[in-house]
C-alpha cells in the first residue's frame, strides 16, 4: 500500500494504517464518498433535503462546524483532531489554525474527509 496520497490540497498519510477499517457505518459511507467526490459543498444542503436520512444530515450538515467555531484560537495554532471521521469540523478547524492533523481509524471516512475538505492546504489526515 502506498504511504501517502494527496486529494486536492489534503495529504493522507497511510503510514500507520493497518489495512482494515476498525469501524464503519456500512453502505452509507459509500454514499457519502460518492457525494463528496461528485458534488460541491454548496450542494450539500439540497442533498440533505433530498435524501432525508439521519446519516446524510449528520455527516454533511455545515452546522456541525459550529461546535468549534466559537473557540478562540491563535492563527498559528497546530490542532490535533482525534476521530475526525468524515470531516464535519475539519474545515472549520482548518480556517482557524495554521495546521490540522486529523487521526481516524477508517480509511473510507478519511477519504470522505479529504474529498470534502480538498481545498484545505493545511490538513493532514493520518
Amino acid at each position: 500500500m502506498q504511504e501517502n496520497e494527496r486529494i486536492g490540497r489534503v495529504l493522507l498519510d497511510y503510514s500507520h494504517y493497518q489495512g482494515k477499517d476498525l469501524y464503519s457505518d456500512g453502505e452509507v459511507e459509500d454514499e457519502l464518498l460518492d457525494i463528496v467526490q461528485n458534488h460541491s459543498q454548496s450542494e450539500y444542503g439540497r442533498i440533505i433535503e433530498e435524501r432525508a436520512t439521519w446519516p446524510i444530515l449528520y455527516h454533511l450538515s455545515e452546522q456541525r462546524g459550529n461546535i468549534v467555531e466559537w473557540i478562540p484560537m491563535d492563527p498559528n495554532a497546530k490542532v490535533l483532531e482525534v476521530g475526525s471521521g468524515c470531516g464535519a469540523i475539519t474545515g472549520t478547524l482548518s480556517a482557524k489554525a495554521r495546521e490540522v492533523d486529523c487521526v481516524d481509524l477508517s480509511k473510507k471516512r478519511s477519504l470522505v474527509n479529504a474529498y470534502r475538505n480538498k481545498n484545505c492546504e493545511n490538513v493532514t489526515i493520518h
